[in-house]
């Protein structure tokens, strides 16, 4: 399943992809402040997230990075952009 989010202050569209069998999920361009309305949804759907993606390092797609990633989270972004 698949889950669209405009966050931040720029609206960018933010993804969760959610495994409803495994019940993992991965967020893709996390660019809020914060990533409450990210954990809401998670919640929501019982799911654990596994996986920060970005596309790419703007402020508005990496945004809530520190605050939703751990060492239990992968992060995923090119390294010319890390």
């Amino acid at each position: 399943m698949i889950v669209q989010l405009p966050i931040g202050i720029l609206g960018s569209n933010c993804y969760l992809v959610l495994d409803p069998a495994s019940k993992e999920a991965a967020v893709i361009d996390p660019g809020s402040e914060d990533g409450s309305g990210i954990q809401e949804v998670l919640r929501q759907h019982g799911a654990r997230l596994r996986y920060v993606l970005n596309t790419h390092g703007h402020f508005d797609h990496i945004a809530a990075n520190g605050e939703l990633a751990s060492d239990a989270i992968e992060l995923g972004i090119h390294p010319a952009d890390r």
